[in-house]
Formats: structure tokens, C-alpha cells, sequence
């Protein structure tokens, strides 16, 4: 069959084809048979006539190209804006562009020499993805990339077509174009991505090479394309060894929507030794499905018949789902070429129309000048497509055109990848139901591979029944029998190895059709046989059982197991057991075996069975025997007298037997128990009914209603009179046992109590100070202790006043709460106001906790200014005026130039003949510097300037800042002292060894300051008149001062406690008390003596008096008497503290002890 195609095509921009005219008759022979270029007055010859090339292999330079950076905001030397901009600086040995911005819009025209090859190249790295630089364009240019001339690469770029706003498509005709019908042109493109407009509104294409010299593209991407062109990508060349490369590119939803198209992807080769490549590239959802269109995916032609030794190389390719006029695959026609396209893959490509012969792939060849079989053409087909595989039968199509007169055609198969459906004979569930394969229509197909795929949702109409396996059994079609439970309406299951056919039929018929079935079938049924007492045995009647006759199982007056016990207990009597058939009254075979034995008279027993045939020994007689002897419980008194021993109806018809320990007056001794002979019972019963006339031997006291209470018994203990004697009553409703337990608690364990259970007591309660609070120690009162009521040293009103002076001292007078050195709040009224610093007055007090105003500041300012005449230089510097202690402490006042002596003071206040400034004038202070000699005394020292021989300043007050070299260290009223080398004066209570005494101190005698350093330094040799015996560690102890206390053994009434002493002092306090107070301490505390002690026999004679304490333990209930010396230590301790705080060192305290 021959076809003709007439396709029209625009050749006005292919110019560099050389027309050439040729003879009409040859022009008129070619028409007839050409596929390529039929165009309506011109014709196909018009092409054959190629141009010389002037084609030289890609020029490398020995040279490093010019490499240059394009893009916004970028400053270097070898930066540009943009991309036309670099390709303007002029560079011999080529251009190496990259694009450093994200996107890129500009059109570029290159044209340069061979020798300068240009590369463009973009992208950037993100998250370890390559991200492709975006290629648009800025201005109404037709194309992006114009190739005049030269070698040019692009890289890593991202092209787009958009639509302005004018509903434009931007550019209008390409993205690359390379026009020039002369100049070498190579193009080469590596990762890029060229993506189109889904719109069949405009006429453009992707790469428009029509006269190229190279053109290779790897690892691209063409998508998303719909044109009004005859090709997305159009490649023509004349030039002799043009070389064309697509590798490892894929074409995706490219479309071509112009009539008599050539397909997405088209390649002429028109000239000679040129070479085509397309391996591994990928074809998807590519279409050119208009009227007359060749290949959905690839055109390819080199059909001129003196072109010769071009090579196609269409291998290793996929083409998917691909659609055109006359093949989705690819459409190709040749001369004289070497061809290769093996190891292509096609799946699921279609053309136009219901017949997909050659659905993948048409090809011709062209003037085939050798003769050719039908199998030769085959064969030479099947060689050429070695390795391809395809889902369609019949899917290439081939024609051979011999000399341009005969064809030899015909259609190939692939090795096909998919499993078709052929027949029923042959259907499978996987295999395809193939809408094209008349042999088996498809409906036919589809609707049989259901009975197949889902015969669970199918008809029995459309698919009969299955004798085994079909899962509608029980639905559209019969159940399967099941091995002895068959219905009438089951189907035997002929794959069911337990229960085959015959089984099967067998077991419907001895059930449905039981009545004509032998014995040796079908078994007698044990419940409506049809065949009972006939074939079969007849069944049993209740109490008319045979030997002959068969129990019927579905007979609920007379069940099988009835049946057969009735026909066991009438004819196998003395085999049965008799919970299956109850023994006889009478004559029973199984009497003494597995029945009781008969009784007889006299011997009864309690298992044994009154014969109902023995006149002997009538059955009342025995049953009177037998209920006396075993069923006595049950019996009247009447029938059976009471025992005097195990009558089990004591307590009941008989009188209960006593038990020990639980006798009452209705009971009666039991004769046989051994442990509780008769005797103890009713000697029992004594302490019951004449209980006031037992003795406590006899009858232990009772817990409640004894009448000896008092007496022989201890008396039961009355509610708020408990003693230690009582007994708690555990019948009186008043009184319970838990409360008078608990009232015991508080006399006699009183310690161990809360004070829940035991309120605190207002004296002697020994948990003061732990659950209950202290009692109130003389000139110890808090807010929180109360008042012993029983205190014989420390009166309840004494206790009582002096808490009001801490809890309401604003009400109280100072005759009864003195004033307070700090915080009463009647200062200013009843008492004196404390003092303000700077304000003092003759009647203020100073405050002992104002932090601001000290107590020593405070008596040193009212000193100062209200007896300032017997006061020190040094706590009272001299005034400049009307000061009382001139010529004495102080300097007298000068009266004329070193009058009355040269050592006075000037006065402030002078009168007129002597005024302050003259007195000061003649008055000669050094001038010069402290470290310059002069001559002895010519000036007065000062606390900036004292050279050496300077005089010292008879004022005391001046000399501060003179160190001790220039003069000496004053023994009253240096302000020096206590500073840096300078030793501080003793005051009363802060004398050590480093400190002097004051010689002008009248608060503070120099006599007594030296009598006080000895107690420091000589105490073993001083009298307790001048020093005091101490707390701790003094050298005199035992002699002139009483010994210390060691331990409790050793403890005396004369030794005192002593500080910090291995025999603590808290303890050897506590362990005083019981020798000088013991009648207020308690038993905790100070045991109770064997004789003579004082706390009498109410605390002294308890039985549950609990085991001495821990000695190093205080008893807080215990009052402690107070050294008097104490409060006066720890005072003492205080002031060294703050002594220690102004950094002296070798400090010691003397410690005042007065015993009275």
C-alpha cells in the first residue's frame, strides 16, 4: 500500500537552501513517492543541493579564556551588568561568563571567531541541590540568544517563555536561534531547562538551528510546551560532517498543534558524512496528533538520494505515552545512511485513529536499489531494532522503496513487555485486554478476566457457578455441603479431600431420601427413622422397656438417658451404681455393697435401712432407734430424755453446758470434758451467784459490777479523781474505758502525752518548752512563757507583773516596770526621751540599740556638752573658746603675743586688743616640708608639715597626723590614739594588754585601769576583791575561789558550774537543782530518794514511774536558776566581739563573777 502525504512547510527562513532546477519530470516522479517536503511549487529537490562547510573541529586555545562575573550589585574589574557587555571587551582567546544573580533577563547576539568560544554558565548550590540561574528577557527581541557565528556553551540555566502583559508571548519566536547560512556555528548546551506555554495560542519554538554546524545537548530538560510550529526544536544542516547530540535529555507534555507538523523534536540531515545521536533521552506525554503529522515525539529525515555516509545512532531511548497523526514514537525517512536504534523501550505510544499498526515507530527508506524480499526486509528490520521492546503488537511500521518504483512493507513486533490477552483458553488475570486485537474482543475479554479478577461481584449468568472454590457459594450461588451437616439445597465441592462427592451424595441421600436406603448405607438413626420396626428396631416406651427396643434420642417425655438407665436398673440391677438407680426398701442385690445393709433391732447404725418386709422389727421401731442414737437434735425431750453429756441440743431443748470461763446460773455441768472438771464448773458457778462472799482467789476481781469494789477489789476509778490505784469500769457509760485510760495517762505519763489527749498543766507539766510553753524564769520573761502556779521562789503575781512589762509596758508605771535603756514605748512621757544625735539634752537617755547613734557616742556628746570640765582632751577635743579646762587640759588662751606662755592657744572670741588674726599670725607653724631639718623648735609641728626639730602643739587636739618620731605618744587626750601605730586608751569593760591607761580619765581612773591589767596579766596573784573569781578557767579556782564541778559524782552544793567544761553546764545546772530545789523537780529529772523526799509519796510511790532520762537531756519543766554573773559574761563576750571588729589583736575579756 502506498501513501501519500502532502505536507506544506515555510521555507522563506531557510535561505541558506540553494534552489537548484530540476527536469519537471523528475520533480513529478519524486512528489510520488516523498514523505518529507511536498510543498505546493517547490520541489523536494530544492534541498539537494547542499552547501560546502566550511566545518573544523572545536578550536581549543593553549591560552586561559577571559573569565568575567555578570550580574546587579557586584563591583570588580572583571564584572559586567550584563552579559553583552563582557562579550564586547575584546579577548583572543575566548569568554567564561558566569551569572552570579538568581535571575537574569537580557537578550545577547553572539558573533565571534571559532578561536574565541564563549561560555555562559549559572546556578548555585542550595541544601545540597543544584538550583538553575533563570534566563529571561527584558525587551520585544524575537529570541533570546542570537548565534551569528562561533562556539558557544550555556550551563546550569533555566529558559521560560512568558506572556506580558499585552497577552504576549515573550519571546516571540525562540529562546536560541542560530541563522547565519555561512559561518560555523557550534552550539553546546549541558543541565539546562527550557520550559514552554500550555497555551494554543502562539507560534514559537525552543532552539531554531537551521543551518548548524554542532549542536549538542546533555542532561536537559524540554517541558511544558504547546506550539503553533511545525517543531519545538528544529535542527537542519547542509554542511558536510555536521554533527547533532541529544544525550540524557528528557522531553515532557511537548505538543504540537500545527497541521502537516513534523513533531517536537525534528532533525534533517541534508548534507554529507553528518552524524545524528540521540541516546538515553526520554520522550513523555510528547503529542502531534493533527491531521497529516508525523511523529508524536521525533521526526528525522535524510532522505536526498546522492546524499551518502551519514550515520543515525537512535538508541537506548524511552518513549512513553506519546501520541502523533502517524506514530507516537518516532517518524524516519532515509537514503543511503547508517542506521543503529537498538535497545529503545515503547510504552503505551498511540496515533490517531482505531488501527495502531506502527504506533512506536515509521520509517522509510528511499530509493532502494537492490531487490528485496519480504523476509530480507524483515530480518534487516529486525536487526536494525535489536533490543527494543514495546507493549503493542505490530507496532513498527516499514516500507523499502525500490527505485523509486516498488515497495516491500510490512509491520514488526517488538519484544513485547506487557502480557495480552489472545483467548479464553488463554486468559490469565494479569494479561491485557488489547482494544485492537479483533481475535478477542475486548468486552468479551474483559467481561471473562472478571470472572477471573472479581467473580465475587459477578452474575451467575455471566459467570456460571464453580463446582469448588467460587467465593459467591451461599449467595448467587449454592453452598457447598459440609461433612454432616448437608442441606437439600447444597452443591458438593469437588476439591474437598475430607468429604469427596460420594461421600457427600451419600450423606444428601441417607438424609433426604432415608426411606429406600439399606441398613448397610445409611445406619439406623437413633430418633425418626423412617424404617423403625421395620428394618430397624422399634423404640422404647417409658416404663414398658424392652430388652429388643431402642432408646429414641429426640423424645423429651422420655429422653435417651432415661431410656437407658430404666433398661439398666430393670435388667442389670446389681451392676448399676445407686445414684443411678436408688437402692430398694427391700430385697435390694446391692444391700451391704453399694447399698447400706438393713438394720437390726438393737444395733442400728447410722447408715443402715429400715426393711420395709421385716415384721420382726417394724420400720417406726427402727426409725425410733436410729433418730435417738443419730438424729438427736431433731428429737422432742419427750421421745429422747436429755444427756447429761454431747446432747447436741443443749442450749436448745436442753439446758446449755457451762463452759470454762463462761459459767452462768442456767447452765449445767458436762461430766465428760477433762480440763473442766464438774468441781471447777460449779465452784464457777460460786463466783457468779455469791460473788460478794468469794475471795479474789476464788473469783479474780471484776472490770466492772464487782461488789468488793472497795474491798477486797480495788475501787473502780471516778471521772476527774483518777489515782494510780483505781481501776476503770468498763461498764460505765459516763466514764469509758478510753477516757479513763487516758486520764491515768495524764497523771502517771503525763511527759508522753499531747496536748490533745492531756491540756498543758499550769505547773510541773514536764513537756514546757517542748508541746507546752516554758514556764516564766525570774527576770527571764518572754511573751510567749506562762506563769507557774506553783512556784515557790518566783511568786504567780510576781511572774504575772513582770509579764506586763513585756506584753503591755505602755500601761504599766515606772514604779512598778522601770524604764527601758531601748524601744519603751513611754519615752518621752513617763520616761526620760532617748537622745538624737546632735540634739542631746540634759534629760534624754542614750538609746542601747540605736544603730545610728551608739551608746558611747551618745554619753560622749552629753558629756562634751554638759560637764565638759571633767572630761579628757581625747574624748573632748579643746574648744577655740570659752572652754572651762584651759590652763589645765587645755592650753590656756593667749592675751598678747606668748601670754601667759608661749604654749597658749589663740581665742576665737578674744577681745579687741588681741584679735584671732594677730594671735595667729605671730603664732610660728612650719611652712616647710616634713622631710627638712631645722633648728630645734624655731616652728610648731602640723599635720601636713613637721621637720625634723619642729616643736610639738601643746593642744592636744593638734596632733593628728603627727607620727609618734616627731612627737611622742601623750598619756591623756592624744587624738592619735587607737590609730595605726599609736596604742588606744583602756576603757572600762575593753582593757587588754595592748591598750594604756588614760591619766585624765575620770570615768575611767588610771588606778583602776592598772588594778584591771592585772587581772590580765597576774590573776593568780590578785584578791577576789580586785578580781573577781571567773566562769571558766581561773588559776585561783580551789583556793581563794570555789571549785569547779567535774561531774554528777563528784557534784557539791559549793562547786559551780564551769563554761565549756567536759561536764556541760546545762546538765551540771539541772543536777544542782536536785540537791538545792529537788522538792519542784521532777521525778524525769531527779529520781525519788529511797528516803526523806520532799515530793512525797503522791509522786514518789507510782508504779509506772519511767526510767531515767538521758543525764546530757534538759528537762524544760525544770526551772533553772540563773548565775548572776552570766548576763554580765555574755555582755562582756559582746564587747570583745566588737573590739575584735576593729582589728586589735591579742584581746582578753575580763569576765566579772560575783557569788553572793
Amino acid at each position: 500500500m502506498q501513501v501519500i502525504i502532502e505536507v506544506r512547510v515555510n521555507f522563506d527562513q531557510y535561505e541558506n537552501f540553494t534552489s537548484v532546477q530540476y527536469p519537471s519530470s523528475i520533480c513529478q516522479s519524486e512528489k510520488q513517492y516523498s514523505v518529507l517536503f511536498p510543498t505546493t511549487g517547490i520541489c523536494p529537490s530544492t534541498f539537494l543541493n547542499p552547501s560546502e562547510s566550511d566545518h573544523k573541529p572545536n578550536y581549543q586555545s593553549f591560552n586561559d579564556p577571559c573569565i568575567y562575573t555578570v550580574g546587579e550589585n557586584i563591583t570588580s574589574p572583571n564584572h559586567q551588568k550584563t552579559i553583552q557587555a563582557a562579550l564586547n571587551q575584546k579577548c583572543a582567546d575566548g569568554y567564561e561568563i558566569t551569572l552570579v544573580d538568581y535571575s537574569h533577563s537580557e537578550t545577547i547576539t553572539v558573533d565571534k571567531a571559532q578561536t574565541a568560544p564563549v561560555v555562559i554558565k549559572g546556578g548555585y548550590i542550595l541544601d545540597g541541590k543544584l538550583i538553575h540561574t533563570q534566563w529571561s528577557i527584558n525587551s520585544s527581541s524575537t529570541q533570546i540568544i542570537q548565534l551569528n557565528q562561533g562556539d558557544l556553551t550555556l550551563q546550569n540555566l533555566e529558559f521560560k517563555f512568558t506572556i506580558d502583559s499585552k497577552q504576549k508571548i515573550q519571546p516571540p519566536l525562540s529562546i536560541t536561534t542560530a541563522v547565519n547560512k555561512i559561518n560555523y556555528q557550534s552550539l553546546t548546551i549541558t543541565s539546562c531547562i527550557f520550559n514552554g506555554i500550555d497555551t494554543d495560542s502562539y507560534e514559537y519554538k525552543m532552539i531554531d538551528a537551521p543551518n548548524i554546524d554542532i549542536i549538542i545537548v546533555t542532561d536537559c530538560t524540554f517541558q511544558n510546551a504547546l506550539s503553533l510550529q511545525q517543531g519545538l526544536i528544529l535542527c537542519i544542516s547542509n554542511k558536510t560532517k555536521a554533527e547533532l547530540i541529544f544525550e540524557k535529555t528528557t522531553f515532557t507534555n511537548m505538543t504540537i498543534k500545527y497541521p502537516l507538523g513534523f513533531g517536537p523534536l525534528a532533525v534533517f540531515l541534508n548534507g554529507t558524512e553528518q552524524k545524528l545521536t540521540v541516546n538515553r533521552c526520554i520522550f513523555t506525554n510528547c503529542s502531534s496528533g493533527e491531521l497529516g503529522n508525523y511523529g508524536g515525539a521525533l521526526y528525522i529525515t535524510s532522505h536526498f538520494q546522492f546524499i551518502n555516509r551519514n550515520e543515525i545512532i537512535i538508541t537506548n531511548n524511552k518513549f512513553i505515552n506519546n501520541t502523533g497523526y502517524q506514530t507516537g514514537g518516532f517518524y524516519c525517512v532515509w537514503n543511503v545512511v547508517q542506521l543503529n536504534f537498538s535497545n529503545n523501550e515503547f510504552i503505551g505510544n498511540t496515533k490517531v485513529g482505531s488501527d495502531q499498526k506502527g504506533c512506536d515507530v515509521i520509517f522509510t527508506q528511499y530509493n532502494y536499489s537492490q531487490s528485496i524480499s519480504q523476509e530480507q526486509s524483515q530480518q534487516k528490520v529486525i536487526d536494525l531494532f535489536k533490543g527494543c521492546t514495546s507493549t503493542f503488537w505490530d507496532s513498527l511500521s516499514y516500507s523499502f522503496m525500490i527505485n523509486l518504483i516498488g515497495t516491500v512493507s510490512g509491520y514488526i513486533d517488538f519484544d513485547i513487555s506487557v502480557e495480552y490477552c489472545k483467548s479464553k483458553a488463554e486468559l490469565t488475570a494479569s494479561c491485557i485486554c488489547y482494544e485492537y486485537y479483533t481475535q478477542y474482543p475486548v468486552d468479551q475479554c474483559v467481561r471473562q478476566q472478571l470472572c477471573i479478577t472479581d467473580l465475587i461481584h459477578q452474575t451467575a449468568h455471566n459467570c456460571p457457578c464453580l463446582s469448588t472454590g467460587d467465593p459467591r457459594a451461599g449467595k448467587q450461588c449454592p453452598v457447598y455441603c459440609t461433612k454432616g451437616d448437608v442441606i437439600k439445597e447444597c452443591t458438593c465441592d469437588t476439591n474437598d479431600s475430607g468429604f469427596i462427592v460420594a461421600q457427600c451424595q451419600l450423606e444428601k441421600r441417607c438424609k433426604f431420601d432415608l426411606i429406600h436406603q439399606e441398613v448397610s448405607d445409611c445406619s439406623c438413626l437413633s430418633t425418626g427413622d423412617p424404617r423403625a420396626n421395620g428394618t430397624c428396631p422399634a423404640y422404647c416406651d417409658k416404663g414398658n422397656v424392652t430388652t429388643a427396643c431402642a432408646c429414641d434420642t429426640n423424645k423429651e417425655s422420655f429422653t435417651a438417658a432415661q431410656c437407658k438407665l430404666e433398661k439398666a436398673c430393670k435388667f442389670d440391677l446389681s451392676n448399676q451404681s445407686p445414684s443411678d438407680c436408688p437402692c430398694l426398701p427391700t430385697a435390694d442385690p446391692r444391700q451391704n455393697k453399694t447399698c447400706p445393709p438393713y438394720c437390726i433391732r438393737g444395733y442400728a447404725t447410722s447408715n443402715c435401712t429400715c426393711d420395709t418386709n421385716l415384721l420382726s422389727y417394724p420400720v417406726d421401731s427402727c426409725l425410733k432407734e436410729k433418730n435417738c442414737s443419730f438424729e438427736l437434735i431433731n428429737q422432742s425431750v419427750a421421745n429422747c430424755p436429755c444427756q447429761a453429756t454431747g446432747d447436741p441440743r443443749a442450749g436448745g431443748a436442753c439446758p446449755s453446758y457451762c463452759k470454762k470461763g463462761q459459767a452462768t446460773t442456767d447452765c449445767v455441768c458436762d461430766y465428760y470434758i477433762p480440763d473442766y472438771t464438774v468441781v471447777q464448773c460449779q465452784k464457777e458457778k460460786s463466783c457468779i451467784t455469791n460473788l460478794i462472799n468469794q475471795t479474789t482467789f476464788d473469783c479474780p476481781c471484776m472490770s466492772s459490777g464487782d461488789p468488793r469494789a472497795g474491798k477486797a477489789c480495788p475501787s473502780y476509778c471516778v471521772k476527774g479523781q483518777v489515782t494510780s490505784e483505781c481501776v476503770c469500769d468498763t461498764n460505765q457509760t459516763g466514764f469509758t474505758v478510753t477516757q479513763c485510760n487516758k486520764e491515768k495517762l495524764c497523771l502517771l505519763d503525763l511527759i508522753h502525752q499531747t496536748t490533745s489527749d492531756c491540756p498543758c498543766q499550769s505547773t510541773g507539766d514536764p513537756r514546757a518548752g517542748k508541746q507546752c510553753q516554758s514556764y516564766c524564769l525570774k527576770g527571764q520573761v518572754t511573751s510567749e512563757c506562762i506563769c507557774d502556779t506553783n512556784s515557790s521562789n518566783y511568786t504567780l503575781q510576781q511572774c504575772q507583773k513582770e509579764k506586763l512589762c513585756i506584753t503591755d509596758l505602755i500601761h504599766q508605771s515606772v514604779a512598778d516596770c522601770a524604764c527601758l535603756s531601748t524601744g519603751d514605748p513611754r519615752a518621752g512621757n513617763a520616761c526620760p526621751a532617748y537622745c538624737i544625735k546632735g540634739s542631746t539634752n540634759q534629760s534624754c537617755i542614750c538609746d542601747t540599740n540605736a544603730t545610728n547613734f551608739p551608746v558611747n557616742q551618745c554619753l560622749k556628746e552629753k558629756a562634751c556638752k554638759y560637764d565638759l570640765a571633767n572630761q579628757t582632751v581625747a574624748n573632748c577635743p579643746c574648744l577655740s573658746t570659752g572652754d572651762p579646762r584651759v590652763g589645765k587640759a587645755c592650753p590656756s588662751y593667749c592675751t598678747a603675743k606668748d601670754t601667759p606662755n608661749a604654749n597658749c592657744a589663740c581665742d576665737s572670741n578674744s577681745p579687741a586688743q588681741y584679735p584671732p588674726s594677730a594671735c595667729q599670725e605671730e603664732k610660728q607653724y612650719c611652712l616647710i616640708n616634713s622631710n627638712s631639718s631645722i633648728s630645734k623648735d624655731s616652728c610648731i609641728c602640723t599635720c601636713t608639715n613637721y621637720p625634723y626639730g619642729c616643736k610639738c602643739p601643746t593642744d592636744p587636739s593638734l596632733l593628728s597626723g603627727i607620727p609618734k618620731e616627731r612627737c611622742y605618744c601623750r598619756s591623756w587626750g592624744d587624738p592619735r590614739a587607737g590609730k595605726g601605730e599609736f596604742p588606744a586608751y583602756c576603757q572600762r569593760g575593753y582593757t587588754n594588754l595592748s591598750r594604756v591607761c588614760d591619766t585624765s580619765s575620770s570615768s575611767y581612773p588610771s588606778k583602776s585601769c592598772k588594778n584591771d591589767k592585772l587581772c590580765i596579766i597576774d590573776l593568780v596573784h590578785q584578791t577576789k576583791t580586785n578580781c573577781p573569781c571567773l566562769m571558766k578557767g581561773d588559776p585561783r579556782a580551789g583556793s581563794i575561789c570555789r571549785s569547779y564541778c567535774k561531774s554528777k559524782s563528784e557534784l557539791t552544793i559549793d562547786c559551780i558550774c564551769e563554761l565549756e567544761s567536759p561536764y556541760p553546764q546545762a546538765t551540771c545546772e539541772r543536777d544542782k537543782l536536785c540537791i538545792v530545789d529537788l522538792i519542784h523537780q521532777s521525778t524525769n529529772n531527779c529520781p525519788c530518794l529511797d528516803f526523806d523526799d520532799p515530793r512525797g509519796e503522791q509522786i514518789c510511790n507510782r508504779t509506772d514511774i519511767p526510767s531515767d532520762p538521758d543525764p546530757t537531756e534538759t528537762d524544760p519543766t525544770d526551772p533553772i536558776i540563773p548565775n548572776p554573773t552570766e548576763q554580765e559574761q555574755q555582755e562582756e563576750i559582746n564587747k570583745e566581739e566588737d573590739e575584735s571588729k576593729k582589728k586589735e589583736s591579742s584581746t582578753s575579756t575580763i569576765i566579772w563573777i560575783i557569788f553572793v
